[in-house]
């Protein structure tokens, strides 16, 4: 063969090996990036909180409190006794370890993410290590919302309201552990929170208030309950909301002891325990007005003129102002009456009608 062909297929053969393979921009930074790898395949350095990691892995962003340090995102406020972060015998910048040293930090001999005998946070552990883990002193839950999803915007008899809560956790949302639905007032647990991941619910009704407390109000009354969150490590956070009890839309309704009813009914007239009924027994026409004030008509069968007022207090009740009407009647009989004007009026003992044989008084 000659010269020129050999030299020719040697060209060939070292062209050849020059146009290999291509390879991505994502291989290229998995293969060569001491950092993390963008989506875009561009290295980062990898001590971003926004882009974190190490050797060529994906950059993740650290969330909550979490800072990024050698590659990894840890809390800053993790710390236990023998190792992590600000804690006494390692930690950030502590005597006897830190990043990256003997004795104490992330990932070095004796201690660290993943290594056996300390780590953060943990006493005498680490993150998923051999005597301990990242949970055990990490960071607690936060309560991030709270609504409730009441849309007529109060709690009644036949309803019940749904508390929603979001809550995240530096540690993951693998760490939360549900949470409880308590009365603020007395601590006492109404329901637990169900769901999972992040996002929990209670529904909370009236008839599971009246086991804890007494419901009696007048128009609506707002009571505030507490939501508590709980993470593995048995840390919390809560919040409150206040919630509206009433017994109807147009808050107008009373409640006594849990039981709803008319503002205008004369046996709760305007509160709970006015009893029109009982207050004025033996009036011939009892009802509650306006004011929410009983009112009750009584017949005081005499031919003794009597003022109103010494009628109404024979039946231990206070003469009323009629404003529309009279005070009172004088009644001589069945087809005709004489009107008192005032409370302290006396009754003629005779006149057109006849003579005197009642006296009619309205009585609260």
């Amino acid at each position: 063969m000659s010269s020129r062909v050999c030299a020719l297929l040697s060209l060939l053969f070292v062209l050849s090996s020059a146009c290999g393979e291509s390879k991505s921009a994502q291989d290229v930074c998995e293969a060569t990036c001491n950092g993390c790898c963008d989506t875009d395949g561009t290295c980062r350095p990898g001590d971003d909180t926004f882009r974190c990691g190490a050797n060529g892995n994906a950059c993740t962003q650290c969330i909550g409190a979490s800072l990024c340090a050698f590659g990894l995102c840890a809390n800053p406020s993790i710390g236990g006794t023998g190792g992590g972060f600000g804690s006494s015998g390692g930690g950030v910048g502590s005597t006897g370890g830190g990043f990256g040293s003997t004795g104490g930090g992330f990932a070095p001999t004796g201690g660290g993410f993943g290594s056996t005998g300390g780590g953060s946070g943990s006493t005498g552990g680490g993150s998923a290590s051999t005597g301990g883990g990242a949970s055990s002193g990490g960071s607690a839950p936060v309560i991030t919302s709270m609504p409730n999803s009441r849309g007529d915007g109060f709690l009644s008899p036949s309803g019940y309201a749904t508390i929603s809560v979001s809550a995240a956790d530096a540690d993951g949302l693998g760490d939360l552990s549900g949470g409880t639905l308590s009365l603020t007032s007395t601590g006492q647990v109404l329901t637990g929170f169900s769901g999972s991941a992040g996002f929990y619910s209670a529904n909370l009704s009236w008839t599971m208030l009246q086991t804890q407390m007494d419901i009696s109000f007048v128009q609506s009354m707002t009571i505030e309950v507490t939501a508590t969150i709980y993470d593995q490590a048995s840390h919390v956070a809560t919040r409150n909301l206040t919630v509206t009890l009433a017994c109807n839309a147009g808050l107008d309704g009373l409640a006594c002891s849990g039981t709803c009813s008319s503002i205008y009914s004369t046996s709760t007239c305007g509160s709970c325990g006015n009893d029109c009924n009982a207050r004025l027994s033996g009036a011939w026409n009892i009802r509650c007005n306006a004011d929410g004030a009983c009112l009750g008509d009584f017949r005081d069968e005499t031919t003794t003129p009597r003022t109103c007022n010494s009628v109404c207090a024979g039946h231990s009740a206070t003469c009323m102002a009629i404003t529309n009407d009279s005070v009172g009647n004088g009644i001589y009989n069945d087809q005709c009456a004489e009107y008192l004007s005032t409370c302290t009026q006396l009754p003629s003992t005779s006149s057109s009608c006849g003579s005197l044989n009642a006296v009619n008084c309205h009585c609260g």
